[in-house]
């Protein structure tokens, strides 16, 4: 009966922890879905203008260039960019090919019903998922397709995985495996069929569907998981019981090894629980933090920055913000190499992040060589003197750029916006203004900083 019971706990314990496993990460690529499809929406309805220009002129590709550039600066893991019509006819293609099967039958879905159901697409060059978003170019219907790898959903995955378990992601249409934790299911290796097959379906502990999706997250347990442990029990009771019939007294002693034993494993178990506790915080740390620079990413700023703006309306005082860009940086890639160039951004970084490290400031990486800070509760004059200090101190940091129009050290530029000189109902109309602060300091000479108002440039600095 103890080892019956020991054995019950044992299976009933694996069975929780991949319920809670299947149904959290399920509900974590539903997030990660749903923020992608809300930030593409955002991007194409900020970026109508040159997406419309592409339209009429699909054989521009400095256009096209510009666009991708931008996609660059909101999503640091895109693979590719697609405008299709609603037939699934290629205005531009960044596959250099013809759109899929499945693209075309996912696009006609959408269509349809404007819903999307997100699978993985085959492709030669990467195995993929989209995000898609309509919009009206005169009186047709076009379609912006934005394409991502699947290493980030592998990653989660990977994280969350409990020892003994294997989390994987199908397609509950057919069965056939999407995701693994090492990548695609093209980086499988030793299998000719990707389908589950009967032995895998019948060692599936629990699954979890992701809505949006025809994807189902499930959890198959390795085939020595309960065997073992079940024979490891039996063989202690079998034990015990030969004691017993021996002697009494050794009957005792081996009744009182199990219980250690029993409370030992029951100890295990509640570490392997803090164990996962501990990587699925350390998951959401990564998440949110940029790999190269250590700082906040740009997903960190797109969910606290609402939170930011709203906090500060409601205690009525002051949110200003900052996007700064490092002066021809690409130029700086050109010539000192791609390498050099991660090195100045982390040495940027280290200077923004020691110089704005009050607890009303917040430092993030925001795509590229772009950075932004967030100010709370302080007048514009004071935000923009600290940042035409941080721009003289990172001259004088003396980082050679000799590819540089105006001078031969780094320099940067700056757009600051703040509600004391915008009305805006949103964080997007205030990051919009910033932006727009950032573009006419670049174009007035740059290594300068620039406030933005409703009605005209309030204050313009120049390091030159």
């Amino acid at each position: 009966m103890a080892s019956n019971e020991r054995i019950s706990n044992f299976v009933k314990y694996h069975h929780d922890i991949s319920k809670n496993a299947t149904k959290n990460i399920s509900q974590e690529i539903e997030r990660i879905l749903l923020q992608r499809s809300q930030l593409v929406t955002s991007f194409m309805e900020d970026n109508r203008q040159i997406i419309a220009d592409i339209v009429k002129h699909p054989e521009d590709d400095e256009l096209y260039a510009r666009l991708n550039s931008k996609l660059g600066r909101y999503f640091t893991d895109y693979f590719s960019s697609n405008i299709v019509t609603a037939e699934g006819e290629l205005i531009v293609d960044d596959f250099e090919g013809d759109i899929g099967e499945l693209c075309l039958t996912d696009l006609q879905h959408y269509m349809n019903t404007g819903q999307q159901q997100v699978r993985v697409h085959p492709n030669h060059k990467i195995y993929h998922y989209d995000i898609l978003v309509e919009f009206d170019e005169g009186k047709e219907r076009k379609v912006l397709i934005i394409t991502f790898s699947t290493e980030e959903i592998a990653n989660l995955l990977r994280a969350s995985n409990p020892d003994k378990h294997n989390l994987i992601i199908s397609d509950s249409n057919n069965g056939l495996i999407e995701i693994t934790r090492e990548g695609s299911r093209n980086l499988m290796k030793n299998r000719l069929d990707f389908r589950l097959t009967e032995d895998e379906k019948a060692r599936m502990i629990s699954s979890a569907p992701v809505q949006g999706t025809y994807w189902d997250v499930i959890d198959i347990h390795s085939e020595d998981l309960f065997a073992s442990y079940r024979n490891k029990v039996l063989l202690q009771g079998f034990v015990v019981c030969l004691f017993f019939v021996i002697m009494t007294a050794l009957m005792i002693l081996s009744l009182l090894i199990g219980v250690r034993k029993q409370n030992k494993l029951e100890q295990d178990l509640l570490e392997n629980n803090r164990e996962i506790s501990a990587l699925n915080e350390e998951l959401e740390k990564l998440s949110l933090t940029d790999s190269l620079t250590g700082l906040n990413n740009r997903r960190y700023f797109d969910i606290n920055a609402p939170s930011e703006f709203n906090k500060a309306d409601r205690l009525g005082i002051l949110l200003n913000i900052a996007i700064i860009d490092i002066d021809y940086f690409k130029r700086y890639n050109d010539t000192y190499g791609h390498q050099d160039g991660d090195t100045c951004l982390v040495m940027i970084a280290g200077i923004l992040n020691s110089y704005f490290k009050r607890s009303n400031e917040t430092v993030a990486r925001y795509g590229g060589e772009e950075f932004v800070i967030i100010y709370m509760g302080n007048a514009v004059n004071e935000f923009t003197e600290r940042l035409e200090q941080l721009s003289g101190l990172i001259e004088k940091s003396r980082i050679e750029h000799t590819g540089s129009k105006i001078g031969d050290y780094i320099t940067i530029s700056a757009g600051v916006a703040s509600t004391a000189d915008v009305e805006c109902s949103s964080v997007k109309e205030l990051i919009r203004a910033a932006d727009s602060a950032l573009y006419l300091a670049k174009g007035g000479g740059r290594n300068r900083v620039v406030v933005f108002s409703e009605s005209h440039l309030k204050h313009v600095t120049s390091n030159k």
